[in-house]
Order: C-alpha cells, then sequence, then structure tokens
C-alpha cells in the first residue's frame, strides 16, 4: 500500500508508530513530527511542530494517537501532549488547548460518547469533547508512566513502562486499579484482544495471552459423579443425567451465578433427546422414557421393552417422529 523510506520524503512513511482506520475508511498514520493520511490509494502528509513528541527516550515507541467523537470528528493526540482536531473545511488540524499539563501520552481511548480517557506520564485523565473545545476534564487515577490503555468490554486495562498492566470498571462508580498480577513482566508496550483467546499483552522481549477461559465450573449437588448425558431444551436451559440422578441448569445474564436444579427422575441414562417441554431419555436396560418437564411428571414407553442392549441415540426427524 505505502513504501517506507529512513529518510523523511513527501511521498514515503517514515518511522510509523500508530495506524487508526476512520469511519469513512481513511488510514491516519501516526508518525514523529507528521500525520500520514491514505485515502483512495493516495498519501497526504501532515505537518507538525519540530519538537513534537520528542524529550522522551519512548518517544521512538509512540507518536499520535486518534479518537472520533460522537459527531464522526477526528482528534489527534501527540505523545508530548499537544491535541488537534481535524478541521476536513480546511484540511488542516488545529491545535485544542488542555487546561492540564500531560506529555508522554502513552493512549487515547474512547470510555462513551463524546467521554475519552487519556494515560500518561503524570496520571490518567478523563476529557469530555465538544467539538471543537475541550468541554471538562477530571483526574482519574494518579498512575505513572502509562504506555498502553484498551477498553474491553466493561473492563478498563492500563498498562505502564515499567510497573506492570493494571485494570478498573469504568462504569462501576466505586471501580478501583487494581494490578494483574499473572501477567510474567512490568514493561507493557502493547495491548489487543480477540475474543477467543483474551487479550494479548506485549513486553519488550515477552507477548502473552491473558485468557479469562471459555469455561466457569458448575458443581453438581452430588460430587465425585460422572455426567452420563447432557442435552439443552428450546429454552435455553440445560438437562444434565448422571449415574441415577437428573439435573437442570439455567443461566441468569444478568448475574455470574449458576446452579443447579434436581428433578424427579431416577434412572441409569445412557442417551437423551431435549424436545419441546419434553425430555426422551434411553436407559442401560433398553428402556425408553419421557418427562413432562411442565407436569414434572416421568412416562416409560410400555412398547419398547427392556432388554440387554442399551439405548445409545435418540433422535428426532422432521416430521416429528422420535
Amino acid at each position: 500500500m505505502v513504501t517506507g523510506t529512513t529518510v523523511n520524503s513527501q511521498d514515503k512513511l517514515f518511522f510509523p508508530k500508530s495506524l487508526y482506520e476512520d469511519k469513512h475508511q481513511n488510514i491516519w498514520i501516526g508518525q514523529g513530527q507528521t500525520v500520514v493520511r491514505f485515502s483512495k490509494g493516495q498519501c497526504k502528509k501532515y505537518h507538525f511542530k519540530e519538537e513534537t513528541n520528542t524529550g522522551s527516550i519512548y518517544g521512538i515507541y509512540r507518536g499520535f494517537s486518534f479518537v472520533e467523537d460522537e459527531g464522526g470528528h477526528l482528534w489527534a493526540l501527540a505523545f508530548s501532549g499537544e491535541l488537534y482536531y481535524f478541521d476536513a473545511s480546511e484540511d488542516a488540524f488545529v491545535a485544542c488547548k488542555l487546561d492540564f499539563p500531560i506529555s508522554n501520552v502513552g493512549s487515547f481511548t474512547k470510555i462513551k460518547n463524546n467521554t475519552f480517557w487519556i494515560g500518561g506520564l503524570n496520571g490518567l485523565f478523563e476529557i469530555e469533547l465538544a467539538y471543537p473545545v475541550v468541554r471538562a476534564w477530571k483526574q482519574i487515577s494518579t498512575l505513572k508512566d502509562i504506555s498502553r490503555a484498551m477498553l474491553v468490554a466493561d473492563e478498563f486495562y492500563v498498562g505502564t513502562w515499567s510497573a506492570g498492566l493494571f485494570k478498573t470498571q469504568p462504569y462501576h462508580p466505586k471501580s478501583f486499579f487494581t494490578k494483574v498480577a499473572a501477567l510474567p513482566f512490568n514493561d507493557i508496550l502493547g495491548l489487543t484482544y480477540n475474543r477467543h483467546t483474551g487479550l494479548w499483552v506485549a513486553g519488550s522481549e515477552n507477548v502473552v495471552s491473558l485468557a479469562s477461559g471459555f469455561f466457569k465450573s458448575v458443581p453438581l449437588p452430588v460430587a465425585n459423579v460422572a455426567v452420563e448425558v447432557m442435552g439443552l431444551l428450546p429454552d435455553s436451559m440445560l438437562v444434565v443425567g448422571t449415574l441415577q440422578d437428573f439435573y437442570t441448569l439455567k443461566k441468569d445474564r444478568n448475574t455470574s451465578s449458576a446452579q443447579f436444579n434436581a428433578l424427579s427422575i431416577n434412572l441409569a441414562p445412557t442417551a437423551l433427546l431435549c424436545d419441546t417441554n419434553r425430555i426422551w431419555i434411553g436407559t442401560l436396560d433398553g428402556s425408553v422414557f419421557y418427562y413432562e418437564v411442565l407436569q414434572k411428571t416421568l412416562h416409560r414407553i410400555k412398547s419398547i421393552q427392556a432388554s440387554s442392549t442399551s439405548i445409545v441415540k435418540i433422535a428426532k426427524d422432521n416430521v416429528g417422529n422420535i
């Protein structure tokens, strides 16, 4: 797409440090003292003051951070602490005053609507944008030397240059920052998230995945028993059969807790089919039963006689035959 060079030029990249794609599919590339817009196969460079993003060794890794407000306006925050908005009518970046000092900016993150969190050398700050000005600001945390930050669902992760990774819940009024102790290093250079593998954290010489795990254990009421069969009713209720007992479980989306409820079924199951308000059960001795969920009654299919062959599968076809 775009070639680079070790000599600063008008038509090539020069040590790019950040990438951002806006709502119009423009690619914005942050460099040291320039921002590059890549649009429709063409590059354009926007130049800033020579002292921009200088004065810190960490400037090797950081240039500009980009966000968009609710109105679709692009904002750029320099690593050295200067805030700009992009004036599309003038095709230029315009300086916007910040009423608090900040430098070594490692993060510029949208929290909600026009509320953004900025992390840098001297702490974490919240600003409220009202294009083309900053309407309000306050300090959120005294965490120092913030290198990266990322919002994942309702958790906000903050990395530092040498003190480790921290997290909080920005939408919870009484939440506070706690350190992620599982991380084997303290220098946080990059954060990214994948819904399958969790949060990836990059250090100067390490990359790790902080996956919270796909599954959470829900213990059965009776310990040390094997699960023989399992199925799901149409209303998303889980049915579990052990050697002699049956249970149902339905997860409440609003809470993290889940608990099994016992059913009045005492069988040795080998096959299970969950139908609408009915649970079909095949047993070790070749018998077939069905349990009426609403009536809470168990019935045996008398036409199927017990035998030495167990039932291994129960299925339902498209016309309703079992």
